[in-house]
């Protein structure tokens, strides 16, 4: 139940975010949890998200950093030739940077299509 509420919370920020379209219940938690505010009408440019510990940060922001480097196009038109986009998720220590690298290769591997798109994998966060 608890882990329920919390993907309903997750599902209507990012919707928000993204300028998805909301059901009635998602805008009313985003209204909740926003203070009062509607959802916006455009996609944001930047999300700060304040969520205290087991929030499920970690996962969504993993989440993010996936969508953002292999689904996402907001960069075409942008980059130079040959120029390759770079999507960097910053961890404040190694441990949660292995957590988050841990739930990204998750991601890619159990999405077919997307674990097609990683051409290679360099060396993760070094070990102590």
């Amino acid at each position: 139940m608890v882990r329920r509420r919390k993907l309903g919370r997750w599902r209507s920020i990012l919707k928000a975010a993204f300028a998805l379209p909301m059901t009635a219940a998602e805008t009313a938690t985003f209204s909740d949890l926003a203070g009062g505010r509607a959802p916006p009408k455009r996609r944001v440019r930047e999300l700060f998200i304040v969520a205290g510990r087991r929030a499920g940060k970690d996962s969504i922001a993993s989440l993010l950093a996936t969508f953002a480097a292999t689904i996402e196009q907001g960069h075409v038109g942008f980059l130079r030739p040959g120029e390759q986009a770079v999507v960097q998720c910053l961890a404040v220590d190694r441990d949660p940077a292995r957590i988050v690298l841990g739930y990204i290769k998750a991601l890619l591997d159990a999405t077919p299509d997307l674990g097609a798109m990683v051409e290679r994998e360099t060396r993760g966060p070094e070990t102590r």
